[in-house]
């Protein structure tokens, strides 16, 4: 992959710029300063390495050359986006994971569902991470950098004594190792079109129904400066997400609950029982 196959697989897609690094620390950081500097609309990071990107909550994000897709997309707030400042994170956070989902299920006919808020699964096993940083003036988003990582190879996965949560790759759960550039161009389709319906109810409809553990009981923790799981918060079936991203569960006494941050994980039935 290289600037060149870049620009010719992605031709037809509504970008405004391309820009491909070998290697570099953090496509999310790269692209941050480019929007600090005026960049447009649409504007594409892609990076064959990189070696301290970052995850949700601090944890880093390392691609090794040429297993996995690393990108960022700067988008810039329209005045509609603007208007929900508050939930602007979690919508955007939304949309990456619902664009790679449908990506993996339309054309590598993967049962891809999304492990809230934001990790992409394949039969119950990490495949993609998203991660959704805004720039403000004051109480205004000025710009949204939607970072993803996609493991592609089966030597994308990083050993198995440093992962937190089970990994698989594209080429593991198909059989094929597909171009990357070729998958990003679906992941880019994707993302221009559920982006023109952000704030509407079909897109929450839809993060909502590609949930992984719908209506499943679930127990929620809360999540430690180090960025590991803490203190149980919330256990109880998970029943879908309010407008706002918020995951509602109802618990085992019947009271329905929302949460705006923590980490899920399955629960066994009968825990809830002892």
């Amino acid at each position: 992959m290289d600037q060149s196959n870049l620009e010719q697989t992605l031709s037809g897609l509504p970008l405004a710029e391309i820009r491909f690094y070998p290697s570099l620390e953090s496509t999310n950081d790269v692209a941050a300063d480019w929007a600090l500097s005026g960049a447009q609309d649409a504007s594409l990071v892609v990076a064959d390495q990189q070696r301290k990107g970052r995850g949700r909550l601090g944890r880093t994000w390392v691609t090794v050359p040429g297993m996995a897709l690393a990108f960022s997309l700067v988008l810039l707030p329209t005045a509609q986006e603007r208007a929900h400042a508050q939930t602007i994170l979690s919508r955007f956070s939304g949309l990456g994971a619902v664009a790679v989902c449908h990506a993996l299920r339309t054309h590598y006919h993967l049962p891809a569902s999304i492990k809230w808020p934001n990790d992409v699964l394949v039969a119950g096993k990490k495949i993609c991470g998203v991660l959704a940083e805004a720039q403000w003036i004051g109480s205004r988003p000025t710009a949204v950098i939607l970072g993803i990582g996609v493991n592609i190879g089966a030597r994308a996965l990083p050993p198995q004594n440093v992962l937190r949560f089970p990994a698989t790759s594209l080429q593991t759960e198909s059989g094929i190792s597909p171009a990357r550039s070729l998958v990003l161009r679906h992941i880019l389709a994707e993302i221009l079109h559920w982006r023109s319906v952000l704030m509407a109810p079909v897109f929450m409809q839809s993060w909502q129904d590609n949930l992984a553990y719908l209506g499943e009981w679930v127990q929620l923790t809360a999540i430690t400066q180090s960025g590991e799981p803490g203190a149980l918060v919330a256990q109880g079936r998970l029943l879908g997400l309010d407008p706002d991203g918020a995951l509602r569960l109802r618990t085992p006494t019947g009271q329905e609950l929302s949460h705006r941050s923590g980490e899920i994980q399955l629960r066994p039935v009968d825990s809830f029982l002892k």
